[in-house]
């Protein structure tokens, strides 16, 4: 009799444990943890073929992108590569050219970040633009931090850009590349990009970088939204940025500086 007792006392007791250890191992999956399952994990939408409709967009952005290329140079479009050029007095062309420092069609610009997450999650983030006149390159890295539970995350982004200045008030780019999502895993997908810029005085300015991503199906936005306050050479920022796949997102405000030359 005392053997029964003994033995479900024992298995009721079993029972309580795996009830309360089962909460706290997915309390265990932080915010880090379920952004890069919801960007990463494979879809339903992936066919048996082995790509999805999100390949089929990056394909048709691959197209507009060459077709805005080799427009650029075929129709000698007016604006960036003049912009880039030192003024003469022989140039003929409405268009003034870029002063050195200017945060327009930079040669090199670099620009440190960090943004505010939640209060147990903060980022860094750094990017590296260089180019001349409407071609650029683009490396841009944000590292993510998280205290409790214990996590971090990288994502990469990597851009050709071409970038439009007409001299007026307004730069927009246009680019392709790729964006790669590194925690447990290491994923990475097409990209395309399409930042604005608008300066209406010359020590202020606004900006929207958006980034559409698609990583084994899974659709991640990326949207950076700041405020640039300086004319030449030193602007200092500040922003909030959206990131978000599926029901998880990474979002907060950011400062930060940026040099350009």
């Amino acid at each position: 009799m005392n053997h029964c007792v003994v033995s479900s006392f024992s298995r009721m007791i079993l029972v309580l444990a795996v009830m309360v250890a089962l909460p706290a191992t997915c309390a265990m999956a932080g915010k880090l943890d379920s952004f890069e399952k919801d960007a990463t994990e494979p879809s339903a939408q992936v066919t048996s073929a082995g790509h999805t409709d999100g390949d089929d967009r990056g394909c048709s952005c691959l197209m507009d992108f060459v077709d805005a290329f080799v427009s650029a140079f075929t129709h000698d479009t007016p604006g960036s590569s003049e912009l880039a050029a030192e003024a003469s007095d022989n140039a003929i062309s409405d268009v003034m050219p870029r002063e050195a420092g200017a945060p327009q069609i930079p040669i090199i610009r670099l620009e440190g970040i960090y943004q505010g997450v939640e209060s147990d999650v903060d980022a860094f983030d750094w990017r590296v633009e260089g180019g001349y006149g409407p071609l650029a390159l683009e490396y841009r890295r944000t590292h993510y931090n998280e205290e409790d539970p214990s996590d971090e995350l990288d994502v990469t982004q990597v851009f050709g850009l071409l970038r439009l200045w007409f001299g007026g008030e307004v730069e927009v780019d246009v680019g392709l590349g790729t964006v790669s999502i590194k925690g447990e895993e290491d994923n990475s997908a097409m990209a395309f990009t399409l930042p604005i810029s608008y300066r209406p005085v010359e020590w202020c300015g606004v900006e929207f970088r958006p980034v559409w991503a698609t990583l084994n199906g899974n659709e991640t936005r990326d949207y950076d939204v700041g405020l640039s306050l300086g004319a030449r050479y030193v602007c200092l920022r500040g922003g909030y940025r959206w990131m978000q796949s599926g029901a998880a997102s990474l979002n907060g405000p950011y400062v930060g500086v940026s040099v350009q030359f």
